[in-house]
């Protein structure tokens, strides 16, 4: 990138002192196109890492959210039991506000979104363990979804979330 900038300055320099040639224009024309194929590349890029991370922000909203649930209405898991809790129940008992899909900047559909609870014990302490899955509104379209407990080998919590685990349909596209 930086060679590039330099034969710019370069040509620039050598227009001033004898005008352009059709060589000299192409070069331009072909150098600027790099630039800018390298910007949008870039840019694009970008803007899907970022939409990556704010649906794993949501996730890890939605899963603080169901631990406050738990906590606050003293829901019981049973050790080595599971319980789901839905984005809608979370909406209905008041534990987050509509969280808005960056992908489609509607909401994430309230049912098809939600929370499992794991409680495990490790030997000293029961443990909860939260895993997501965010679907889109219309239901047809997975972003993460690592609540298959046991069909998964190894099943990620949603404070582990990275984006390897999410699926956003720009990125999907161009593959």
């Amino acid at each position: 990138m930086l060679n590039i900038l330099r034969k710019s300055i370069i040509l620039l320099k050598r227009l001033k002192e004898r005008g352009m040639s059709t060589q000299d224009i192409a070069v331009g024309m072909t150098m600027a196109v790099m630039v800018g194929t390298v910007a949008v590349v870039t840019g694009n890029s970008v803007v899907l890492d970022t939409e990556e991370k704010v649906h794993i922000f949501n996730a890890s909203t939605m899963a603080n959210a169901a631990k406050q649930m738990v906590v606050e209405d003293n829901i019981k898991i049973d050790i080595g039991s599971t319980t789901t809790i839905t984005l809608q129940a979370l909406y209905d008992r008041e534990k987050i506000t509509p969280i808005s899909d960056p992908s489609t900047e509607i909401e994430y559909s309230a049912t098809g979104s939600f929370v499992v609870i794991l409680n495990e014990d490790d030997g000293s302490q029961a443990i909860l363990r939260f895993f997501a899955k965010l679907v889109n509104s219309d239901g047809d379209f997975t972003y993460t979804d690592q609540t298959d407990l046991v069909g998964l080998s190894s099943p990620v919590e949603t404070k582990d979330l990275a984006a390897e685990h999410i699926n956003i349909p720009a990125r999907d596209a161009s593959l």
